[in-house]
């Protein structure tokens, strides 16, 4: 299930990006790497695969994970109500 995949690799980044730390999100399908390294307010991401860089503001970027999770959360148990008892899919939730 990526989405599960995907969300469980946003939500320990936030948990890394809210705590000071920096963080990286790895795919299950490929060996690409994102990082994310806390530059002050803003946060820089790089790829282990390509050669860009982008800087965003912390708070923006924590604020869209936040979104996603929410919505990840939403359509999963939207789809499938008993996961919404499920401890990992719970951790979603970013209250």
């Amino acid at each position: 299930m990526t989405l599960v995949d995907l969300a469980l690799s946003l939500r320990h980044a936030l948990n890394r990006l809210s705590s000071g730390e920096d963080s990286a999100i790895g795919f299950t399908e490929n060996d690409e790497v994102i990082r994310l390294r806390r530059e002050g307010d803003l946060v820089a991401i790089t790829s282990s695969n390509h050669e860009w860089r982008v800087s965003v503001d912390r708070e923006e970027l924590v604020g869209a994970f936040i979104e996603f999770l929410r919505e990840a959360h939403s359509r999963l148990t939207g789809s499938i109500p008993g996961l919404v008892d499920n401890p990992v899919i719970q951790g979603f939730s970013p209250e």
